[in-house]
């Protein structure tokens, strides 16, 4: 069980010039259910499914690792790769923005990311309703 309603992590800037992905958005729901959008300049696609429970206690355990929303002091140079990770339960928001590399050095936000980076991966590619394990299994049916 998770203690959060909504979980948001984005990255990428859709306009950037030397962004080959454009920009990234994952929201994940209590109960597993995922909403993925991706947009790069231009153009939009978007689709959903299921998180197994598996990955859901995953992602939690991930947060709570991190310290979510605690961060270290760290600076963010120009032209980063901005990363932000919004949770969202009864009690409000809480949202922290990093530098994607830097947070590939803390751990939980490390396997945030490497997570992150997998599902969205698998995502774009297309035909993805439910990731599962570290694998991803895929559907031909809609969302």
């Amino acid at each position: 069980m998770v203690d959060w309603k909504t979980l948001v992590i984005a990255i990428g800037s859709e306009w950037a010039p030397d962004g080959a992905v454009g920009r990234e958005v994952l929201q994940v729901d209590a109960g597993g259910g995922f909403r993925y959008e991706h947009r790069h300049q231009g153009e939009v696609s978007a689709t959903g499914g299921v998180l197994d429970a598996t990955m859901l206690a995953a992602l939690a355990a991930d947060l709570k690792e991190a310290g979510f929303p605690v961060l270290p002091q760290q600076n963010i140079p120009p032209g980063s790769s901005l990363m932000e990770i919004r949770r969202s339960d009864d009690a409000g928001s809480q949202s922290v923005w990093l530098d994607y590399h830097a947070a590939m050095q803390l751990p939980g936000y490390r396997e945030l990311c490497v997570r992150f980076e997998s599902w969205t991966k698998a995502l774009r590619a297309g035909g993805v309703t439910q990731l599962a394990g570290e694998r991803t299994v895929l559907s031909s049916r809609e969302p």
